[in-house]
């Protein structure tokens, strides 16, 4: 598990932007380390508990704005390609969490990067995924870790990488965390522009 801090951001060679956004407030404490380095922080949360114990928590950085919903449906309205964007996906269910949420899509993951992969970003956007252990194999082989999980709502990471080098970006592991940047020649991006997010949403099943 990564920790959200703009120092563990520049620790993976990613400069912090001007925008951050966040899919899985839960109590929201990275971001209190990252609101001053950060122009905007758009954080997302589905859980009633959490989204309204997050915003009373982040209630005094003026520059931090909770939203409470479904990643997926939230992140077209607060993604503005104009700007330098960091995302920190981070929304996947945790056997551990004492949700209130009823959790009809354990990881909402592919869902996420394909919302963000639909705009024509004239800026930088880089993009980290916490807990990259769920999408490796050697998670599931483990009952014991594994239990409460359901294995077809999770999809594999050979999937996550092929998606992401479909629309011209590049995929790298540091530690617990997926690292996906923009490829500096975006020929991938053209080959896959001429296929609809539908399309590539359809291999995940």
């Amino acid at each position: 598990m990564g920790r959200l801090s703009h120092k563990f951001i520049e620790s993976l060679g990613m400069a912090p932007n001007d925008v951050l956004i966040q899919t899985g407030t839960q109590l929201g404490k990275g971001l209190k380390y990252c609101a001053p380095h950060f122009k905007t922080i758009h954080t997302i949360e589905l859980d009633d508990r959490y989204y309204h114990e997050s915003k009373r928590r982040l209630a005094k950085y003026k520059n931090v704005l909770c939203y409470h919903g479904s990643s997926p449906e939230v992140l077209p309205l607060v993604i503005d390609p104009t700007r330098p964007t960091t995302f920190w996906l981070d929304a996947h269910f945790v056997a551990t969490d004492d949700l209130q949420a009823q959790v009809q899509n354990q990881c909402p993951l592919m869902q996420e990067l394909l919302a963000i992969f639909a705009f024509r970003w004239e800026a930088k956007a880089s993009i980290l995924v916490d807990d990259a252990h769920f999408f490796q194999p050697s998670f599931w082989r483990q009952r014991r870790r594994s239990r409460g999980y359901d294995i077809a709502q999770w999809p594999r990471q050979e999937l996550l990488r092929a998606t992401v080098e479909e629309f011209g970006y590049s995929m790298r592991s540091v530690g617990d965390v997926f690292a996906i940047e923009q490829k500096e020649q975006s020929h991938e991006l053209e080959s896959a522009a001429g296929r609809s997010i539908e399309e590539v949403a359809e291999q995940e099943h």
